[in-house]
C-alpha cells in the first residue's frame, strides 16, 4: 500500500543489519565511493541521506520533491513532497544506514500524530522526518556529484535529449 508498509514489513531484516545502502526512488546518482568511505568513517551519524542541487528544470516543474533543511552539515528537518524552495537541497532517495536500530521506532511512528495526519502515501522520508524532528537519531547528508531524476516525462525527455546531444557531439 505504501513505501512505509514495505519498510515496516521488512523491519526484522532492516533492524539486524548495519552499514548498508537503502534506496526508495526512481533515480540514480553518481558519487566518488572513496570520498564517501572517508565521509562515513569520519561522520558519526546514524543515517546519511544523499542530497542534490536542483537543476533549472527541476526548479520549474510542477511536481514535488523531498527537500532537506541543513545546518552545520546536519539535517534538522525534512520537507516531504513539497514544491521547490530556494536554497534547500533535494533528497535523492538514497540512504546510508549505519545501524539498523534506527528502525526500532517504527511502532512509535505509526502511533504518532504526524503519521495519522498524512493524507498521501506514507514514505520512508516521513519516517526519517519523524526521527530527526524528535531527535531520536543523528543525521547528515552527502552531496551527489551528478543526479538524474526520471520521475516525470519531462525530466526523462530532457535526460534523453542531453544524452543524445553529448553522444552525437562528443562520441
Amino acid at each position: 500500500n505504501s513505501m512505509f508498509d514495505t519498510v515496516f514489513a521488512s523491519r526484522s531484516i532492516l533492524q539486524k543489519n548495519s552499514n548498508y545502502f537503502l534506496t526508495s526512488c526512481d533515480c540514480f546518482g553518481e558519487f566518488n565511493f572513496f570520498n564517501f568511505k572517508k565521509f562515513v568513517k569520519k561522520d558519526n551519524s546514524d543515517l546519511t541521506l544523499f542530497a542534490f542541487n536542483y537543476t533549472n528544470l527541476q526548479k520549474n516543474l510542477d511536481n514535488s520533491h523531498t527537500q532537506l533543511k541543513v545546518e552545520n552539515n546536519k539535517i534538522y528537518d525534512i520537507d516531504v513532497k513539497k514544491k521547490y524552495k530556494n536554497s534547500l537541497l533535494g533528497h535523492a532517495g538514497f540512504f546510508w544506514i549505519r545501524n539498523g536500530s534506527i528502525f526500532n521506532y517504527l511502532y512509535s511512528f505509526k502511533s504518532s500524530k504526524y503519521f495519522k495526519k498524512i493524507k498521501r502515501e506514507v514514505l520512508i522520508d516521513d519516517y526519517f522526518k519523524f526521527l530527526i524532528k524528535n531527535k531520536l537519531i543523528i543525521s547528515s547528508y552527502f552531496l551527489l556529484n551528478n543526479y538524474i531524476h526520471i520521475g516525470s516525462e519531462s525530466e526523462y525527455l530532457e535526460y534523453i535529449y542531453w544524452y543524445n546531444y553529448f553522444i552525437k557531439n562528443n562520441g
